[in-house]
C-alpha cells in the first residue's frame, strides 16, 4: 500500500511506486509496497530475496529508495527487522537491522565482493538483486554477482520477513519512481519439513505456533452440538481469522471427523480456539 500522499501502481506485470510530489502531492511524501505473507524461515535453510528493479535515477537529493527482505514500523517508514539495499541521496549501501536497533550500514567504497569496493545503480537500468541470508550471514547480489558478505550474527531480529520496497522523499517536492518487474523469497533446501501436532480438549484457546508455517489438517472427536473452531493468524484471537468451521453438530457414533487443510499457510502464529461448546481437536501443522 502507500503512505503520505505517495502513489503504488501495478500494471503489465510491473509495480511502480511514485512519491506524486509533482502530481499533486506534497513535500516529504512516500510510497511503500509490502508482501500480506512473510517467507517461513527454517533452521538449516537459507533463504534468498531475489528480484528486478530500476531506480530510475542514479540518484535523487533528499530521496531515500529501498528494497529488500525487511519490516517496518506501520505509520513510519523505517525499517525494524530484516536485510535491504538502499540508495539514500547519492549514497548507495546494504544493511541489515535486529529489533529496531542499530542500523548495520556497509556504504559503496567498502564493500568486498567481485564488484569491487564501489558500485551505485545507474540511471533506468534494470538490474536484477539478490539477498541471501542465514542466522550467521548475508550475501547481496547484483546481477548474479557478489557485491558484499556480511558476516556475523543476530543481523535480524527475526528471520521470517516479508518483501518490502519503499520510496520516499525526506523533504522537497520532486517526483520520484522506483520500479520492480518482480520480487520473491525462497527458502533454499527441502520445500517440506517434519510435521507435528497438537492435541486440544475442551473450550480452549490455544497457541500451536508462533511464526509462520502451515496447517495439513485436523480431526475432530467427541463433539458436543454447537461446538465451534477458530483458526487465527496470530497469537490472539484478534488477529485474522483464517477459518471458522461454524456450530458443527454431534454424531450419534462419535466418529472422528477428518478435515484436510491442504497446507494452508499462516504468517504469524496459529492459535486455535475452541468455543461455545466443547470438542477435541487434533491440529497438524508445520
Amino acid at each position: 500500500g502507500s503512505l503520505l500522499d505517495g502513489s503504488v501502481a501495478q500494471s503489465g506485470g510491473e509495480i511502480d511506486l511514485h512519491t506524486d510530489a509533482a502530481a499533486g502531492g506534497t513535500a516529504a511524501s512516500s510510497a511503500k509496497y509490502t508482501s500480506v505473507r512473510k517467507a517461513r524461515f527454517v533452521a538449516g535453510s537459507a533463504m534468498l530475496f531475489e528480484g528486478g528493479f530500476n531506480f530510475k535515477t542514479a540518484y535523487t537529493a533528499n530521496n531515500i529508495r529501498r528494497v529488500g527482505a525487511y519490516t517496518t514500523q506501520a505509520t513510519i517508514n523505517s525499517p525494524v527487522d530484516g536485510f535491504y539495499f538502499e540508495l539514500s541521496n547519492a549514497a548507495f549501501s546494504v544493511n541489515s537491522r535486529a529489533n529496531s536497533g542499530t542500523v548495520s550500514t556497509v556504504a559503496s567504497g567498502s564493500f568486498n565482493g567481485e564488484l569491487g569496493v564501489s558500485w551505485t545503480p545507474t540511471a533506468d537500468t534494470y538490474y536484477k538483486l539478490t539477498i541471501e541470508y542465514t542466522p550467521l550471514a548475508a550475501f547481496f547480489y547484483v546481477n548474479g554477482q557478489l557485491l558484499h558478505k556480511k558476516v556475523g550474527a543476530h543481523q535480524s531480529y527475526f528471520m521470517t520477513l516479508p518483501i518490502t520496497i519503499e520510496c520516499l522523499n525526506t523533504s522537497g517536492t520532486t517526483d520520484v519512481s522506483f520500479e520492480s518487474v518482480g520480487m520473491y523469497i525462497s527458502r533454499q533446501g527441502e520445500l517440506a519439513t517434519n510435521q507435528t501436532s497438537k492435541f486440544l480438549q475442551g473450550i480452549s484457546t490455544t497457541v500451536c505456533k508462533y511464526g509462520a508455517g502451515v496447517v495439513k489438517g485436523i480431526i475432530i472427536t467427541d463433539v458436543v452440538d454447537d461446538t465451534e473452531v477458530d483458526f487465527y493468524d496470530g497469537d490472539t484471537t484478534g488477529d485474522p481469522l483464517l477459518w471458522a468451521s461454524g456450530g458443527i453438530k454431534a454424531k450419534t457414533d462419535y466418529a472422528p471427523i477428518p478435515i484436510d487443510f491442504f497446507g494452508m499457510p499462516f504468517s504469524d502464529g496459529l492459535t486455535v480456539d475452541i468455543n461455545t461448546q466443547i470438542c477435541n481437536v487434533l491440529v497438524i501443522y508445520e
